[in-house]
């Protein structure tokens, strides 16, 4: 709550105590009228600010329609350059297929057409150094052969034999397990 309205609303409080009905009538009604002219008072402030800040959202509204067009329009002059652009090699292909539609037209399985193509040479079909593939690893040297110690683990021991240990605790056999039954040992 407002704190003047609270403030307001304290001091009606005690005015009204001990007031005769026609005195809290009074008072009532001169508090409504205080409330209702700063109700409007604050009303009219909002209003005038929202009517600002419409004005100012359809001016940037205009800013921004006006500039899609200006950027429409430099896309429609970019698409039309692109479009009357067709590459050289297209041009050569497709005389290529022009001079020689007669013959594509009788091709099939068992007469294939043959399309010559001259000079395809990289020093004839390329501006420039030809392309280049980087290797960025660096050069290690190589690994050194293996050896039989390397495929098989050494293990140095103290006497000249070597035992391996094996378990052979089992007690049971594998069974199947019946619900409420003692469980089969391994």
């Amino acid at each position: 709550m407002d704190i003047k309205l609270t403030e307001a609303l304290d001091a009606l409080e005690t005015k009204l105590k001990g007031a005769t009905t026609l005195e809290t009538k009074t008072l009532l009604e001169g508090f409504k009228e205080s409330f209702d002219a700063e109700l409007k008072a604050k009303e009219n402030a909002f209003e005038a600010k929202s009517k600002e800040d419409k004005e100012a959202a359809s001016i940037e509204i205009k800013g921004l329609k006006e500039l899609q067009e200006v950027q429409q329009k430099h896309l429609d002059a970019l698409d039309v350059k692109l479009k009357s652009k067709t590459p050289s090699s297209t041009i050569e292909i497709n005389s290529l297929i022009s001079k020689n539609i007669k013959d594509i037209a009788l091709v099939t399985k068992s007469s294939p057409f043959m399309l010559e193509v001259k000079d395809m040479t990289l020093a004839n079909a390329l501006t420039g150094d030809q392309p280049r593939d980087y290797n960025f690893d660096v050069v290690k040297r190589p690994y050194q052969m293996a050896n039989v110690e390397d495929l098989a683990n050494t293990i140095a021991i103290s006497g000249g034999t070597y035992t391996y240990v094996r378990s052979t605790l089992a007690s049971g056999a594998v069974a199947e397990q019946t619900e409420g039954a003692v469980k089969a040992q391994l």
